[in-house]
């Protein structure tokens, strides 16, 4: 009897152990568990002091009603700050309506220069200058065609389609290079930091495309021959007879 008892008092302790690092159990039978985030959101804000404070508000959601709170964490290494999320969610009481939960930190001091920020599928920028800042974004490219005229040397244009991701409207940049017979072209949204420019990827979000890149861009005078472009990262490849 002695160790029937001995054995029950370990497996209680055992139970109230994981219990403890595990859940916390609330009334109706609820209890808190900690998941990780998919962060879907971001927005940054750059002070006008040098060097310059940055701040960074992050969206997370998860289907349960009974989200409680947010908490980012981060890691820098060089220029690249990465972010990741974790959600304390009460389960068992609660309903599985998508629910948003924000939270914003500093990510530190920056001195003049450009900064990466990952976090999740959201990837983007941050130039630093001596008097202004600016959050640099790349577009969705969704397909790119080329018009040739027939004249000799041929004139090409490529036909660029694509969106960004956010709540703002972008100040579009491109810029264009030759290498041999390859044309590389970068398309960038460029916006002042004073400007509120939501960053946002998720499909249970109202996803906005703003706006349609839709860019003619001519690249020149081009002899028989095949050649590649290359807008951002993706490959396209053009013949002249």
């Amino acid at each position: 009897m002695r160790i029937l008892f001995l054995f029950s008092v370990v497996v209680l302790l055992i139970t109230n152990i994981i219990c403890f690092f595990g859940c916390s159990l609330y009334e109706d039978d609820g209890y808190l568990v900690i998941e990780d985030a998919y962060i879907e959101g971001i927005e940054i804000s750059i002070s006008e002091s040098r060097p310059a404070q940055v701040m960074v508000t992050a969206t997370a959601s998860h289907r349960n009603t009974c989200v409680s709170s947010l908490e980012i964490h981060q890691t820098r290494s060089g220029n690249t700050i990465s972010l990741w999320g974790e959600m304390e969610v009460i389960e068992g009481t609660c309903g599985q309506a998508v629910t948003e939960v924000q939270k914003q930190v500093s990510i530190g001091e920056f001195i003049i220069g450009e900064y990466k920020v990952i976090a999740g599928d959201l990837e983007f920028a941050f130039h630093i200058e001596e008097d202004e800042s600016w959050i640099i974004r790349k577009p969705i490219i969704e397909n790119i065609d080329f018009s040739i005229s027939e004249s000799v040397p041929a004139q090409v244009i490529v036909n660029v389609e694509g969106y960004f991701f956010g709540a703002g409207t972008p100040f579009i940049e491109t810029h264009q290079r030759q290498e041999g017979d390859t044309i590389y072209i970068q398309i960038i949204s460029k916006v002042p930091s004073s400007i509120s420019c939501r960053l946002v990827i998720h499909s249970e979000l109202p996803l906005q495309r703003v706006p349609n890149v839709l860019k003619e861009i001519s690249i020149g005078e081009f002899m028989p021959g095949d050649y590649t472009v290359i807008v951002n990262d993706i490959e396209g490849w053009f013949f002249i007879q």
